[in-house]
């Protein structure tokens, strides 16, 4: 199979380049910068190109006239700026869908969405609920969904899925919560912060669900939780992190909501590039849960969950010594 990865350097999108490759396919990856394609080892055929939606997207010339699948993985998580998100998560998903509808009929669209786009829950969601999304980040990922369920072409096969924290090597987010647990104290918002329950998937797990989703020929729309079956609370992913790296179990420091919401406020004034805490993060920090369900994935796809929190944390640990991460 032809298959196009956007977002190649990516956290994700490096790893599944890395299992489509290994897998026999063709793959075509979308990449900005050269160098990060090295440095992660970004396989297949690179093209240079950017999702930017005010710029003509010559690239797609350069695709395969075959091209068979397209997973969209490229995004941004974190910005000071509202209408970021919508830039690059929503209008850049429909130029690029509009740009590849010219010049394909048939094809296999994949979305890489987020639990943010559905809404935290106490309960583990399935993909039959109500989005109820609480960050501007989430509502740009669902707005993005709504325009392949919408916009796409009718003869596209379309899937979107869903991961919740997403766990392995070369993430640079979690790395934070490793390099506060190392340093034996994690700032949590609230009270019971160490209490909130988490769905997770390891990278790896991910991008299989990711794979198995490409070669399922259902036809027409479908949506897809990659979560482990099993939640975790805050507490246990930091002991683990911490077992893992020899240390003791981290101090839990609670910090008043309204404080902290105030200071990132004043932050966001200046805009530091290196900082992830934004006014938007914090609304998804406050809910006590995020959980969905795995049961359609395993159904469905066949999914089989293998990475687990204390295998993927122990990978992920390793990696970032190889890196000189931490």
């Amino acid at each position: 199979m032809k298959i196009l990865i956007t977002g190649a350097t990516g956290f994700v999108g490096s790893h599944l380049s890395d299992l489509l490759h290994r897998s026999g396919h063709e793959v075509y990856s979308l990449v900005r910068s050269p160098d990060k394609a090295k440095e992660f080892d970004v396989k297949g055929t690179l093209i240079r190109g950017s999702l930017n939606s005010t710029k003509s997207h010559d690239w797609v010339a350069e695709l395969p006239i075959d091209l068979d699948a397209v997973v969209h993985a490229a995004g941004i998580v974190h910005s000071f700026e509202d209408r970021s998100f919508y830039t690059v998560n929503t209008e850049s998903t429909r130029q690029l869908i509009e740009d590849l509808s010219f010049k394909y009929t048939k094809l296999k669209f994949i979305l890489i969405s987020s639990l943010a786009a559905a809404g935290p829950s106490k309960r583990y969601q399935t993909e039959d609920q109500v989005p109820e999304p609480v960050s501007v980040y989430g509502k740009s990922k669902l707005a993005a969904e709504r325009i392949l369920t919408n916009e796409a072409p009718k003869s596209w096969q379309k899937s979107i899925i869903r991961p919740p924290m997403v766990i392995g090597p070369r993430d640079p987010a979690v790395l934070d919560v490793f390099k506060m647990v190392k340093k034996g104290i994690v700032p949590s918002l609230g009270r019971k912060g160490g209490k909130k329950i988490y769905s997770f998937v390891g990278v790896f797990d991910l991008v299989e669900s990711i794979k198995l989703c490409l070669e399922n020929d259902k036809e027409g729309l479908e949506v897809y939780f990659s979560a482990f079956p099993k939640a975790i609370e805050f507490k246990e992913l930091l002991s683990v992190i911490a077992s893992k790296l020899n240390k003791k179990k981290p101090l839990i420091i609670p910090l008043p909501i309204s404080p902290i919401k105030f200071a990132t406020k004043v932050i966001a004034l200046k805009k530091p590039k290196t900082v992830r805490l934004t006014p938007d993060k914090i609304n998804e920090i406050i809910p006590k849960a995020w959980t969905c369900s795995a049961e359609k994935s395993t159904k469905q796809l066949g999914q089989v969950y293998k990475w687990d929190i204390e295998k993927i944390v122990e990978e992920t640990l390793n990696d970032y010594k190889k890196r000189g991460w931490l």
